[in-house]
């Protein structure tokens, strides 16, 4: 059983199952500093990588590629809890849906 803290919301399952359905399967984090994203990245289980994009705008994006839906929606569900609980600014987007913590 998963944690507490762990526990997806209704919004991070539909954002996992989007992102494999996708022709391109991946999930983008947006966050605006550095030592966010890298906090946030350490959070992924594998598949994902860093893209700065400017200073302020940085992307961690989470391949599905060849992933169980689960796998992916316990990565983004961590990097939510982990934006709600430190109180960061994060936008999660997997093709036309996204969230906003």
């Amino acid at each position: 059983m998963r944690p507490a803290a762990m526990k997806s919301s209704p919004e991070v399952r539909a954002l996992a199952r989007a992102t494999l359905r996708q022709q391109r399967p991946v999930a983008d984090v947006e966050l605006t500093s550095r030592w966010d994203a890298l906090e946030a990245l350490a959070l992924v289980r594998r598949n994902a990588h860093l893209i700065q994009l400017s200073p302020s705008r940085w992307i961690v994006r989470v391949s599905a590629a060849g992933r169980k839906a689960g796998d992916v929606e316990r990565d983004i569900a961590a990097i939510e809890a982990w934006a709600r609980n430190r109180a960061r600014d994060a936008r999660i987007v997997a093709g036309d849906l996204s969230i906003t913590v």
